[in-house]
């Protein structure tokens, strides 16, 4: 389980969240997370770290790679399914003709599609 701590940590880190912070936010007694280097957590709690930071649990016990959604993109993708048809139609659309526009490129994205 060190492992999934250290994925936390590094989540947290990330997030400018401190595990205490994220123990509170959780609603989880003090120093819960830093105990599951010892012991197992339940599934329930992983689930809701899981959760928290928009990752899969499969991630958080190192069973998939690292492309999980940033909070960004999590909360695009939360706000995306709030729309109507056309609301998402025009959604993409901007995203199609800002994504067109070298200015608002990133220059590894080619990149990470490959990954």
């Amino acid at each position: 389980m060190a492992m999934m701590l250290d994925l936390i940590r590094s989540l947290c880190k990330k997030n400018n969240v401190t595990l205490k912070q994220l123990e509170s936010d959780l609603g989880f007694g003090n120093k819960t997370i830093f105990s599951w280097e010892k012991s197992s957590p339940s599934i329930d709690k992983v689930r809701m770290v899981a959760d928290y930071f928009g990752v899969s649990i499969d991630y958080l016990i190192g069973r998939t790679a690292p492309n999980a959604l940033s909070p960004d993109e999590t909360e695009l993708i939360l706000l995306y399914r709030q729309l109507n048809d056309d609301g998402k139609a025009m959604a993409r659309e901007y995203i199609e003709y800002i994504s067109s526009k070298d200015k608002y490129k990133k220059c590894n994205f080619a990149s990470e599609l490959e990954a």
